[in-house]
């Protein structure tokens, strides 16, 4: 029934946690399939619909946050252990690149190679032909032309950064604050890994709420497809003979939307991020919303008229 309500309408009025999730995952079951439950569901009022479907998301969002992060964290918390020697060891010893006043020079003779570091080369030659990930020379012309001869990711050019756009063209960064200066070597880059070396430590909580944060606004953006949903949910009603309003359709489709969720998560897990099945939350969302309401609605039967009393 739908008046086991409690842990929705008032989480904290029960007192018995235990309780109030078991109500709570009920309504969710009957959310899938309960004849009973969607059709005392049109007499309630809206705000019953929308702490469900705020109260199912947001457990989801906070599941799906423990499952996708467990994994994950042990990964960046190694990946940051191991940024600080691998940035030294990469960076040359004897390299020191000078901003001053947005000219750019350096310490070695140019064209200055630096080479794509060997845990990036998969990815790199996946998605580029380039040979280096960057190139010091801060005494030619910048030019289109130079930049695809040095096959490289980066150009250091005097007073611009050049780098490849999405069209095939170069895209210039300049360093034209005439207040830019500073010096680039391996103490520098030393002090500054000790000086961002504390926040590390925020880097697995901060990617845990990030993707918190990631699911709730996916659910909350689902609502407006449920606008367009709701017309389908209407449609289907006058089919089945049943006069629903918009609204109505609207709150049906918030709890039929359950089952697509759930097996939407289910996919994500699944390696390579699942797989996609064009219309398949529409169609599943419909499916639910037919097996829910397809038995016919029972006319009441009409009061016999009273006896007339005999002479």
């Amino acid at each position: 029934s739908i008046g086991s309500s409690v842990f929705l309408l008032h989480p904290f009025r029960s007192g018995d946690i235990l309780c109030s999730m078991k109500q709570f995952i009920a309504h969710i079951e009957k959310s899938i399939f309960g004849p009973d439950y969607y059709e005392e569901l049109l007499s309630r009022p809206a705000a019953f619909s929308w702490k469900y479907y705020w109260s199912f998301t947001t457990l989801l969002a906070v599941l799906m946050t423990i499952v996708t992060s467990l994994p994950l964290i042990p990964q960046v918390n190694r990946a940051l252990d191991e940024l600080p020697p691998a940035v030294l060891a990469y960076y040359p010893d004897a390299l020191e690149i000078t901003v001053e006043k947005g000219k750019v020079s350096s310490n070695v003779e140019e064209p200055y190679y630096l080479p794509i570091p060997e845990r990036w080369k998969g990815a790199v030659a996946s998605s580029t032909s380039a040979l280096h990930l960057a190139v010091i020379d801060t005494k030619s012309p910048v030019s289109l032309e130079q930049f695809r001869a040095y096959s490289s990711l980066f150009w250091v050019a005097q007073g611009v950064l050049v780098s490849e756009d999405s069209n095939g063209g170069v895209r210039m960064s300049p360093f034209d604050d005439p207040a830019l200066s500073f010096t680039v070597n391996e103490q520098g880059i030393k002090n500054g890994i000790a000086a961002v070396e504390p926040y590390f430590a925020f880097a697995a909580p901060l990617m845990v709420v990030a993707i918190f944060l990631a699911f709730v606004l996916r659910f909350a953006l689902n609502l407006l497809y449920l606008v367009l949903v709701a017309l389908f949910v209407l449609l289907l009603g006058r089919l089945l003979k049943r006069s629903w309003k918009y609204g109505a359709s609207y709150r049906i489709a918030m709890h039929a939307v359950t089952l697509p969720l759930l097996v939407e998560q289910f996919f994500f897990l699944l390696p390579g991020g699942g797989f996609q099945i064009p219309f398949f939350t529409t169609a599943t969302l419909l499916f639910v919303v037919y097996l829910n309401f397809r038995k016919p609605i029972e006319p009441k039967e009409a009061p016999l008229p009273p006896s007339e009393p005999q002479g």
